[in-house]
C-alpha cells in the first residue's frame, strides 16, 4: 500500500510541473521606499498567443476583454496604439 501511495504521489508531482504557463525570474529590490523593497517573482514581459482573425478584430476583442475584467481605479491602459497593440497594468485576486 505504501508503494502505491508513493507512486501516486510521484505521478501527481510530475504532472503539476507541466501546468507552468509563464516563465519568471526572482528580482531583488534594495532601493527606494522600504515598503517596496524585497525579493519578488517577475513574470515574463509578454505572452504570445496565436489566434485567427484580423489585427483589428483581435485589437477590439482584447480591449473589450481588458475593460470588462479590470474595473478598479488602479487598473489602467498604459499605451493604446489603435489596431496595433495595448499595454495595460492591472491586478486581480482571481485567476482569469
Amino acid at each position: 500500500m505504501k508503494k502505491i501511495t508513493l507512486l501516486f504521489a510521484l505521478i501527481i508531482s510530475n504532472l503539476s510541473f507541466s501546468q507552468e504557463k509563464f516563465t519568471y525570474a526572482e528580482v531583488t529590490v534594495d532601493t527606494g521606499v522600504t515598503m517596496k523593497q524585497g525579493v519578488f517573482l517577475k513574470l515574463s514581459d509578454y505572452v504570445i498567443k496565436y489566434s485567427d482573425g484580423s489585427p483589428d478584430e483581435l485589437y477590439e476583442k482584447t480591449k473589450a476583454w481588458i475593460l470588462k475584467n479590470f474595473k478598479n481605479e488602479e487598473d489602467k491602459i498604459l499605451l493604446d496604439k489603435e489596431g496595433e497593440s495595448i499595454t495595460f497594468q492591472a491586478d486581480t485576486k482571481e485567476i482569469l
